[in-house]
């Protein structure tokens, strides 16, 4: 599938803005927004990407999901961001 770029004219893969999105979201070291420091007890439970399971926060989550399903997202993150 072919998207047409607004600002060039050019024409490239869906594919390929999604690389550059997730490109630049490897280099975005802004992560201020992301940071919890919230008094709600629930506000960091966080649910597995696989199943329905409810972990107390986004570490355990992703425990949970590396020694359940096999599937480490740290691990994932770093391999993509490193291409």
């Amino acid at each position: 599938m072919s998207d047409r770029d607004e600002e060039t004219g050019s024409v490239g893969s869906s594919e390929d803005s999604g690389d550059e999105q997730l490109n630049a979201a490897c280099r975005d070291e802004d992560w201020e927004d992301w940071e919890g420091g919230g008094s709600d007890d629930d506000e960091d439970i966080t649910q597995s990407l696989f199943g329905p399971e409810r972990l107390p926060n986004p570490e355990a989550a992703m425990a949970h999901d590396a020694a359940t399903h096999g599937f480490d997202l740290k691990q994932y993150a770093i391999k993509v961001c490193s291409l």
